[in-house]
């Protein structure tokens, strides 16, 4: 998904009051407006006509009904703990720093503040935050917990009293208007009995605070119906707890090989030591049940059981290797067969896009070639293809504009390239989604762009994305090297090779060095 088509999501399905941000984080426009309104839909296609490259500022307080604590240190996530128990279900993102955990808008002005906590500052009205999936000096903001899949959390009591005591605005609730006033009774309770079982108090002081609150509303709110709010909140709770099972049962369809809870825990997000215990003794509970096994001789090591097999029918086999032709010489390395999957996983501007229309002009005259893009439509197609210097009717294939469900569409006999698989939460689930590309294939290869950060061989998802693929690439700034690589073509192993390159007018790639191991020059 492009910054605009999320921008524009934020703004429509959300009502996030979404400016243009640069790449230092400051606004492109005037914004004060914004902090009151919605701008239009038209007015954010016309930012980002301007401003292609922008990144996406959303901004908080009572315009978008959301506020956002930003962690920035682990200092800032230990000292929040005390104010704020982070669950499964957090609407969080990942920052190039840290976090930010986005929280429903209190219904009361909390001002931006800095310092409050060491390494945690928070935005509420009058400010804004960087959102996915933007990227300030090449590493992406993604969603760890999506506002697309679950509704933000209410900002807890003990965090408003905090920060508005820091802010010094705070004044004691009055009851007979605002928060527990006639219309906002009913929520404010169980908001309030929710809260309370959360932070493990006894259920009978529950019922006890919730019968005052109750007597204070305005008018008062019968005492009956606070008993019931009690039991509706606890189990609530209930359901939570169940649902860290739930999610590791999810986490379980896609992985492979061996775990630790550890693994399971950082990719769920669950940051609370209160979680991490929970997912401790679910991932035991599993493994007296036999759903799991723990690894002998390991501590907190688990592997998966998985007794499906299937049959390789060695004795007719059809067909032969695939007559591929790469970008950088690749077909030197390795032979690419009928069902391969590759995955080219690279940087922001290190040239996917370019690698993988590089591989449709070498192929378009051999193979059925059908191009996956999320984020080009034809304008930008034609503009990127005449870059080549070739006639346009010369191109041969198919061009489609798609950005999830690519096991839908998949071609089973033919190239089939996806420029590139959009995921910005839940990224152990990169696996599964290449495993389903890989599943709809017969003869045929499937190509597959993940975005990557620096510093790293890995795509997003990390080690879920490699398991199914026969060629695993990592693209950076005028560097590729190869991660994994199936069926030598010699005796030489591709595994760790790497190359310098120079990508010039945004098509032409360039080889600099010839395939060589890094420890003997290069980068």
């Amino acid at each position: 998904m492009s910054n605009l088509k999320a921008a524009l999501y934020y703004r429509e399905k959300l009502n996030y009051s979404v400016i243009p941000v640069g790449p230092n984080k400051k606004p492109l426009v005037e914004w004060k407006e914004y902090q009151e309104i919605l701008p239009s839909p038209g007015e954010i296609r016309e930012w980002w006509l301007k401003y292609p490259e922008a990144n996406i500022g959303v901004v908080t307080g009572k315009v978008s009904n959301i506020v956002v604590v930003d962690i920035d240190s682990d200092d800032g996530m230990s000292a929040i703990q005390k104010y704020i128990s982070i669950l499964p279900t957090t609407v969080r993102s990942k920052t190039p720093k840290g976090k930010h955990l986005w929280f429903k808008w209190p219904g009361v002005t909390i001002p931006n503040n800095a310092g409050l906590f060491a390494g945690c500052d928070f935005r509420g009205d009058g400010g804004y935050v960087v959102a996915p999936p933007s990227k300030i000096n090449g590493v992406i903001y993604f969603w760890e917990v999506s506002p697309m899949v679950h509704d933000p959390e209410i900002l807890p009591p003990e965090y408003i009293k905090e920060a508005t005591l820091f802010s010094g605005s705070y004044s004691p609730p009055r009851l007979t208007s605002g928060m527990f006033a006639e219309g906002r009774r009913d929520s404010d309770l169980f908001h309030t009995a929710m809260m309370l079982t959360r932070g493990r108090m006894p259920e009978a002081e529950i019922r006890e605070v919730l019968s005052k609150l109750a007597a204070s509303c305005s008018p008062p709110f019968p005492d009956d119906e606070v008993q019931i709010k009690v039991s509706s909140a606890m189990q609530r709770a209930k359901v939570r707890e169940h649902g860290i099972k739930q999610s590791v049962t999810e986490w379980l369809e896609v992985a492979f090989g061996r775990f630790t809870v550890k693994d399971v825990a950082n990719d769920l997000g669950l940051q609370a030591v209160e979680d991490r215990n929970k997912l401790s003794v679910t991932l035991s509970r599993m493994a007296e049940e036999g759903i799991i096994e723990k690894v002998l001789g390991q501590n907190a090591v688990y592997r998966k059981k998985d007794e499906k097999l299937e049959e390789i029918d060695f004795r007719n086999v059809k067909g032969d290797y695939i007559d591929l032709k790469w970008p950088f010489a690749i077909e030197d390395l390795i032979l690419t067969m009928p069902k391969n999957v590759a995955v080219i996983a690279g940087e922001s501007n290190a040239g996917k896009t370019a690698f993988m229309l590089n591989l449709v002009r070498m192929n378009m005259d051999k193979f059925p070639i059908h191009y996956f893009s999320s984020e080009m439509g034809d304008i930008e197609f034609n503009t990127r293809l005449k870059k080549f210097g070739i006639p346009m009717s010369s191109w041969n294939f198919h061009a489609y504009e798609r950005a999830e469900g690519f096991h839908d569409v998949i071609v089973p006999d033919a190239l089939n390239i996806v420029d590139f698989l959009e995921i910005y939460d839940e990224f152990y689930k990169v696996g599964w989604f290449i495993k389903k590309i890989y599943d709809a294939l017969t003869t045929g290869v499937a190509v597959i762009a993940l975005q990557k950060n620096p510093k790293t061989d890995l795509g997003l998802g990390g080690m879920r994305g490699i398991e199914k693929a026969r060629l695993y690439l990592a693209m950076e700034a005028n560097r590729v090297k190869v991660v994994k690589a199936k069926n030598w073509k010699t005796d030489m192993n591709p595994n760790g090779l790497m190359k310098m390159y120079k990508l010039v007018n945004g098509c032409d790639i360039r080889d600099c060095t010839n395939w060589e191991r890094e420890n003997k020059g290069g980068y």
